[in-house]
């Protein structure tokens, strides 16, 4: 049930002025959870990071101790973020898919960089008729602390491996060769439609 604040005077006050209280907001938040819990539908919006990652692994976790083999249903948008965080979360949905749970990521607005390669930890992979996908090589954040000659050169190897290991996911799920995919994204973002991103397969179907 929601709440509206009431001081009183509500009988005068237009609607636009009844606003939901902190705690009536975390109610419906909380009832809105379960709705989805008990769906089976988990909502992935915004960066790739290691919150929202962790979260989304305690949830499809849960769900499979709860009912096994029972479908889980992701909506993906993101434009990417951590490619670290991004593998745990890739991880999880594949671990889960080869106990016997199927998952469905569905791709509603953009699958962006690392969100792209979580994408393909699906059992089905769908996108949206007007879904954006992109693909670019893979870097990492050295944050605001100078680094030394030695400790530049062990982040290039690491860059290099990192980004080598994201192409083989995406070899891996669109039959392309790892080549094909390292030549595609060199220096460059390569952006997708929905249309093209199921002819080079990054998706199976469009909804």
């Amino acid at each position: 049930m929601v709440f509206l604040q009431d001081d009183g005077m509500s009988d005068d006050m237009s609607d636009d002025e009844h606003t939901l209280m902190p705690l009536e907001k975390s109610l419906l938040e909380d009832k809105i959870d379960r709705i989805l819990y008990d769906a089976r539908l988990v909502i992935f919006i915004g960066e790739v990071s290691e919150y929202q990652c962790m979260i989304a692994t305690r949830i499809m976790e849960a769900m499979v101790i709860e009912r096994p083999r029972v479908e889980i249903k992701v909506v993906l948008n993101s434009l990417g973020g951590s490619a670290y965080d991004g593998l745990l979360l890739y991880g999880t949905i594949r671990d889960i898919v080869r106990r016997g749970t199927p998952i469905t990521i569905e791709v509603r607005g953009v699958a962006a960089s690392m969100a792209a390669i979580i994408l393909q930890a699906g059992t089905k992979r769908v996108a949206g008729k007007y879904s954006r996908f992109l693909l670019h090589e893979s870097s990492l954040n050295t944050g605001d602390e100078p680094l030394t000659v030695t400790e530049q050169e062990e982040m290039a190897v690491e860059s290099k491996r990192l980004n080598q290991m994201l192409c083989e996911i995406l070899a891996e799920r669109t039959g392309k060769s790892v080549k094909k995919i390292e030549a595609l994204t060199k220096r460059r973002d390569y952006w997708f439609s929905s249309k093209e991103a199921r002819d080079f397969g990054l998706v199976d179907s469009i909804v």
